[in-house]
């Protein structure tokens, strides 16, 4: 048996790759140590600046702060998530300078018992952020306000806000199958097309690294807030659409809105199927957006005119912003969303004549105000007197 001898230059030789090797994964070390090292500082500046507020302190880790803006690509491909139990949502993304508070059982208003009390009608409000109630206060929300008009007339009616921001048909779908039904509702509505617009029909995973990067960093969100604010990204997607002259293709836009509505649809029809094999009631609500929230001139639009001239400034090649988009996909959703209703006979608030009387109360591309909330409260109350028991009248006892 031999053995191969190795001379002394071999040692050598094997030396500078291992030196530099390590030389890398220490310069990696340092790099990594001074950002993480920023971003502690970041959110203790930030902390401190806004007056003590622990959204900024704990940033992204919504289940420690409460975060309202948790992120949206935990839950575009249909997952639910729930805010802690008794919390105080305020100063968070989305929220604004409101304060938002959960029950017991994670969801926003007052505590109600998961088993029904005998006697008791229920209804149930599912829907996403304008549900929930973003940018209102606990008594500005639509099912508070329906529970309150409710209460006027009849006696043992609940209305519950079972809305989360960020929930498409998908998220709904997974909470009212996974929890809500066991809290035996007499009564769905259902308030859902803006976030179904919005999502993705796939995420790439590096991708999704990128975004829960961007929505765990304060150093992310500083930048955002300032360099990198939306109004700039679209200002430089603007000009880079008018050095390279490319148009958008109104055929792939289209077929992409008939593929977010064939999701939309799907998602509908097994919420449907689980209400019908439980015997229960649906309302559907037709959910009005706007592409320029801010704008005087688009405010002027009505939902249609507005999706017209979209619709329209796409077909002539001009360039889109996100919106925009959102906007082509939203009408298709609800074109298919009266389709749906027509089919299965369901009861329809048309909430989008509602704010079309008066598009500034829109809050912003989708929220509503606080006084728009109870003028669709109000249209929900009309349609459900027709399904609530003349039992529950007020004196009818």
């Amino acid at each position: 048996m031999s053995t191969e001898l190795k001379s002394p230059d071999d040692d050598v030789a094997e030396r500078p790759p291992r030196r530099r090797v390590r030389r890398f994964f220490k310069r990696l070390s340092v790099l990594l140590l001074v950002l993480l090292g920023i971003e502690v500082v970041g959110r203790v500046a930030a902390y401190a600046w806004h007056g003590g507020n622990e959204y900024y302190l704990l940033y992204g880790f919504q289940a420690l702060a409460g975060r309202v803006g948790i992120s949206p690509w935990q839950v575009y491909d249909g997952s639910c998530f729930k805010f802690p139990p008794n919390y105080a949502i305020e100063g968070a993304a989305g929220q604004g300078d409101e304060t938002a508070h959960t029950n017991s059982l994670g969801f926003r208003g007052e505590d109600f018992a998961p088993e029904k009390p005998a006697g008791v009608f229920r209804i149930i409000c599912l829907g996403g952020s304008s549900t929930f109630g973003y940018h209102n206060n606990d008594d500005e929300t639509y099912p508070y306000d329906l529970g309150q008009l409710l209460g006027e007339e009849y006696e043992g009616v609940e209305v519950l806000n079972a809305g989360f921001p960020y929930y498409n048909t998908g998220s709904i779908r997974s909470l009212l199958t996974s929890e809500l039904l066991d809290y035996d509702p007499d009564l769905l509505t259902i308030y859902s097309a803006y976030n179904d617009a919005c999502w993705p029909l796939r995420v790439q995973e590096p991708l999704r690294w990128v975004f829960w990067l961007q929505q765990h960093s304060i150093v992310y969100l500083f930048l955002k807030e300032t360099v990198l604010s939306d109004q700039r990204i679209y200002w430089i997607k603007n000009k880079l659409h008018d050095r390279l002259g490319r148009a958008p293709d109104p055929k792939a836009v289209l077929a992409n809105a008939d593929a977010v509505a064939a999701r939309y649809r799907s998602n509908l029809d097994a919420i449907l199927a689980a209400a019908k094999e439980r015997q229960i009631p649906v309302v559907v609500i037709r959910q009005p957006i706007t592409t320029r929230s801010s704008s005087p001139v688009v405010q002027k639009y009505s939902y249609e005119e507005e999706a017209a001239w979209v619709r329209d400034r796409l077909d002539k090649g001009e360039f889109l912003w996100n919106f925009d988009y959102y906007m082509i996909r939203h009408h298709r959703l609800i074109q298919e969303l009266d389709s749906l209703a027509a089919e299965h006979e369901l009861p329809v608030v048309d909430n989008i004549s509602i704010v079309d009387q008066d598009r500034t109360r829109l809050t912003t591309w989708v929220h509503l105000t606080a006084e728009a909330n109870l003028r669709l409260a109000e249209a929900l109350r009309d349609t459900l007197r027709g399904w609530i028991p003349a039992s529950h009248r007020r004196g009818a006892r």
